[in-house]
């Protein structure tokens, strides 16, 4: 859990979350063409388990993504003006800037969907790999 004296206000730790999401979408486009330079093996086993592991996250942030739309919502915090103020920015925090958290939510998808298209191209570049190299060794037999 998290020490309530050292969390950083909303925006700032909006902004950090997205910072660190930028980071991760750079390494991902690094490895993306790592693969495709043949830089990159991956045994298939290995690759499984790291496919699983990815389709549990993203089912995970989706349902984080789910709560997010619920929290859209506009709270039943009255008619009186103060509860309309406080519905309102309840509701924005969790979605319509690039700042909330279902917007963060969405991008932490794509790119979860992106790191399994990545795996499955490393995937492929090893078996393709694996059988090219197996038959230049029965044709030296």
């Amino acid at each position: 859990m998290t020490d309530p004296k050292s969390a950083q206000p909303g925006p700032a730790m909006a902004m950090s979350a997205l910072t660190s999401l930028n980071k991760s979408v750079d390494a991902m486009n690094q490895l993306r063409e790592d693969v495709r330079a043949g830089r990159v093996k991956l045994d298939p086993a290995a690759g499984a388990q790291l496919k699983k592991a990815l389709t549990e996250q993203e089912a995970r942030a989706a349902g984080w993504r789910e709560s997010a739309t619920q929290l859209e919502q506009a709270l039943p915090l009255g008619e009186h003006w103060v509860g309309q103020l406080m519905a309102d920015k309840m509701s924005k925090r969790a979605s319509g800037t690039q700042f909330s958290f279902s917007e963060q939510i969405k991008l932490y998808i794509d790119e979860l969907q992106k790191a399994q298209v990545v795996l499955d191209e490393a995937i492929k570049a090893t078996t393709g790999a694996d059988s090219s190299s197996a038959t230049d060794l029965r044709k030296q037999k």
